[in-house]
């Protein structure tokens, strides 16, 4: 049995994606390794997986699971899936309205480039929950409202002060900042935990529209250690509440 007890604040504060899983080991997890990952998660949940998501951290990866076969997947987060000779960290993809911005000019101010992303007129952004520049050309903005992610990230073209600026949507959990100081130190203490099949997470159909939610058939083995601030390379201290919380597990 691999699962770890979740001990958890507010609901509010702990917004995740309802179809979505992060899943972190020891090894690259490359273009081959992700289709053999799609199937054998199906082979074992009956749950499809219609992406895989990637950022830098090569050992780090979102699933996708199709959301009109699959109503919630939150049961089978915080615990190890062994793949390919790799113990896999399965963990919550928290819903922060994220966003990577790259290619502004380097002697653009900070406060010129929040204006612009907090002008729904102009770039179709909105009020900014969290602003940080990670080098002279890149920055990580996150949103209050998913209206304003949406709006950001459907304008065809993003201008600043004679440079073309390119937006996607980040996931901090896929950063190799987060990987080396949250994940990797906890791979030992995942070697002392049986090996698991996945057979312990199941799809059981709902009665409405035949989707189903992953359900826990077993109880939480004695592992338990502590994820301080899941985003703690960023500087959270001007930050709201509920991006800075504390997980213990």
């Amino acid at each position: 049995s691999n699962f770890l007890k979740v001990e958890m604040a507010t609901e509010e504060d702990f917004k995740t994606h309802v179809n979505m899983l992060s899943v972190h080991g020891q090894y690259h997890i490359s273009t081959d390794k992700r289709e053999e990952l799609m199937a054998e998660v199906y082979d074992k949940t009956n749950f499809e997986v219609i992406k895989i998501i990637q950022h830098e951290e090569p050992r780090s990866a979102i699933l996708v699971f199709n959301p009109e076969t699959c109503q919630d997947v939150s049961a089978a987060t915080w615990t190890t899936l062994f793949f390919s000779s790799d113990r896999l960290v399965v963990a919550p993809v928290f819903n922060l309205n994220c966003v990577k911005v790259t290619g502004f000019n380097p002697l653009c101010s900070d406060e010129i480039l929040k204006l612009y992303m907090s002008n729904t007129g102009r770039s179709g952004g909105g009020e900014l929950a969290f602003f940080q520049r990670q080098s002279t050309s890149e920055a990580i903005v996150i949103f209050k409202e998913i209206e304003s992610l949406l709006g950001i990230l459907g304008k065809q073209q993003h201008t600043l002060e004679g440079c073309k600026l390119h937006m996607r949507e980040y996931y901090p959990c896929l950063s190799k900042e987060v990987y080396k100081k949250q994940i990797q130190p906890k791979q030992q203490q995942l070697m002392n935990v049986p090996k698991g099949d996945g057979s312990h997470i199941s799809g059981i159909t709902h009665q409405s529209r035949g989707q189903r939610t992953m359900s826990r058939q077993v109880s939480p083995p004695n592992l338990r250690f502590q994820v301080e601030k899941l985003y703690s390379y960023m500087n959270f201290d001007s930050s709201p509440k509920h991006i800075g919380h504390t997980l213990r597990f």
